[in-house]
């Protein structure tokens, strides 16, 4: 799949086609989704991607991996999917395969100084907020006349195992049930030692140039009663695709699993395209997979223009009709390598993103990394300026996990340089119902008068593992409001969000000497059964913390803590999660004290 078969040329015209002859380049200026799959894919064979050189030092890769990740976060990029095993080799540390000529230059040699590139790479990846998917192909073992193979490698204590084809292209064999159980260890190591967020294949189980008779003794010995051995083939991938899944499911059922097949799953299918047949050249059967539920979801390869004998208007929505129908999501795959082709442009990509999101589809995957980082053609100017110009979370999977987590707590707001600038801060939720906390906050801030929609991805201000955000003037694209409305919800691991916690903050910019001495001025309404707004005034600039406490002393919220201006200042505190009764809300300014009395009505 991804590397060689990803380079095929293919000749196609182009037609533009929505509703017969509608033309497309009438589709753009969506509102962008608020859930959506944004991924990419880092190949790390022939250091297509990353790493990009072999024999770079271990810190040169790492900060060339935090660029890369850096330059995906900006243009909107949520997922990436790292080639950490490319021909039973490994980009981290394993007991069970050998280092990576990709990672040292030499299959086999450890990185000097010691380093775990997968420990680095998941660390960085989660501090943007991107989910990390490990990305094995899953059969292949020498890959070019150019591979290392050291003495550990499995084509050489295992030589049996595998199938040969054109030399020294060497494949291990999904027939032998040994194979299969040896493949499925290796993924297991990494699922259990490893904080990833999914497990993703490719579609090597059976080279693109074809099986004759090199598994003709496989079959005769485990053929299972199967009579056919193309039927056979396509069992041997089936049975492997589900014990990987149940095995994930036991031990980490938050991962998710995943493969990429070829774009067309039957010549022919839908009518009126043509090309390889995955089927029954490479034995991948997706609809197999997605018929058993045994994938979480698939990314078809979809690396053709609209229009065609290839025509990603009659693919795409037919890939999403085979997810839908199995209850499973659909990434399409795009070819953004294509933009080294003249024939191609950065319209023709965001062309295909638009379409998507008329099908309904979950999200994109591009192909590769490097054309993305390069901005082939402009394309990061033009994903930036449309279709990605907010920020997009991916969709949840309410199959593996349905129970959103508990709200944060105990939001509040610290004006600083004279308002120009506040600091949210906010506490962790209690643990839901299945035991699940926040994995991640996102952030969302309203004008005054706005309703809080948390539909509106234009409201997302940060979408982050910390507890505190720094709202600035500078950070803005337009001017700083100077009253505003946040809320914050908190995000499982699986990306079911939780019930929003909101704050409206106020600064009038009044002059405290027209009447106005430092105190508490009013708590109204009063009393209150869904938010309350307390007033304070500042002769000077000053430290203040207000607090609200129950009848026993208990601090159950503290809403502002910070540095405010002169002036009169509003908070509005919901009171909704508050049980009926007397509270005291408390105000601290320098030496001056202050308790006002708040009643609570269920």
């Amino acid at each position: 799949m991804l590397i060689i078969a990803r380079f095929r040329l293919i000749t196609w015209a182009f037609v533009a086609v929505v509703f017969g002859l509608l033309e497309l380049s009438h589709v753009y200026a969506q509102t962008a989704p608020k859930r959506e799959f944004r991924g990419v894919w880092l190949s790390s064979v022939f250091n297509i991607d990353f790493p990009s050189s072999a024999t770079a030092t271990p810190e040169a890769q790492r900060a060339d991996f935090i660029r890369i990740l850096d330059l995906h976060r900006q243009m909107g990029v949520n997922a990436v999917f790292v080639q950490i095993r490319p021909s039973a080799d490994a980009l981290y540390a394993s007991t069970i395969e050998p280092w990576s000529q990709w990672l040292t230059g030499a299959q086999g040699r450890a990185p000097s100084p010691a380093w775990d590139p997968l420990t680095f790479m998941l660390e960085e990846a989660h501090k943007r907020g991107m989910e990390f998917h490990a990305w094995f192909n899953p059969f292949r073992s020498v890959v070019s006349s150019s591979s290392s193979i050291a003495p550990s490698h499995i084509s050489r204590t295992q030589p049996a195992w595998h199938l040969a084809y054109t030399s020294p292209y060497r494949l291990l064999n999904p027939g032998l049930p040994e194979v299969r159980a040896y493949i499925l260890s290796v993924v297991m190591d990494v699922v259990k030692r490893y904080d990833i967020d999914g497990v993703h294949f490719d579609d090597y189980f059976y080279p693109y140039e074809g099986t004759t008779t090199q598994d003709a003794e496989t079959f005769r010995q485990y053929s299972r009663g199967i009579g056919n051995v193309a039927d056979w083939r396509r069992d041997n991938v089936n049975l492997f695709v589900q014990a990987v899944y149940d095995s994930i499911r036991v031990v980490k059922p938050f991962v998710k699993f995943g493969i990429s097949p070829f774009g067309i799953w039957r010549s022919g299918t839908p009518s009126g395209t043509s090309g390889l047949d995955a089927y029954s050249v490479v034995y991948c059967d997706a609809l197999a997979w997605l018929g058993a539920r045994s994938v979480d979801y698939v990314i078809p390869q979809l690396y053709w223009k609209l229009g065609g004998g290839q025509d990603y208007a009659k693919l795409m929505p037919w890939w999403n009709a085979q997810a839908r129908q199995a209850a499973r999501h659909l990434y399409t795959g795009l070819g953004a390598y294509r933009l080294t082709d003249a024939a191609w442009t950065a319209e023709d990509i965001t062309r295909q993103v638009d379409f998507n999101r008329q099908q309904a589809g979950d999200g994109t995957v591009f192909f590769s990394s490097n054309s993305l980082t390069r901005d082939l053609q402009g394309v990061r100017a033009a994903l930036l300026g449309g279709a990605f110009r907010t920020q997009a979370l991916p969709p949840t999977m309410p199959w593996k996990d349905s129970i959103p987590p508990n709200a944060p707590t105990n939001l509040r707001v610290r004006a600083a340089d004279a308002g120009r600038s506040r600091t949210i801060s906010w506490d962790a939720p209690s643990r839901a119902r299945d035991g699940d906390t926040a994995s991640y906050y996102v952030l969302y801030r309203f004008t005054d008068s706005a309703q809080i929609n948390l539909n509106d991805p234009r409201a997302i201000i940060a979408v982050t593992r910390d507890r505190v955000w720094n709202d600035t003037a500078t950070s803005l694209s337009t001017s700083f409001p100077a009253s505003a409305q946040y809320a914050v919800t908190a995000l499982d691991r699986l990306h079911n969000e939780s019930t929003a916690l909101s704050l409206r903050f106020t600064s009038t910019g009044v002059n405290a000497g027209d009447g106005f001495r430092t105190g508490l001025q009013n708590v109204a309404p009063n009393p209150a059964q869904t938010l309350a707004t307390i007033t304070f005034a500042l002769e000077q600039s000053a430290f203040v913390q207000l607090s609200i406490a129950d009848n026993l002393g208990r601090i159950v919220a503290v809403p502002v803590s910070g540095a405010f201006a002169e002036g009169a200042h509003q908070v509005h505190v919901p009171t909704e999660g508050l049980a009926g009764g007397v509270y005291f809300v408390r105000f601290l300014a320098g030496r001056v004290s202050m308790v006002r009395t708040l009643v609570v009505q269920p």
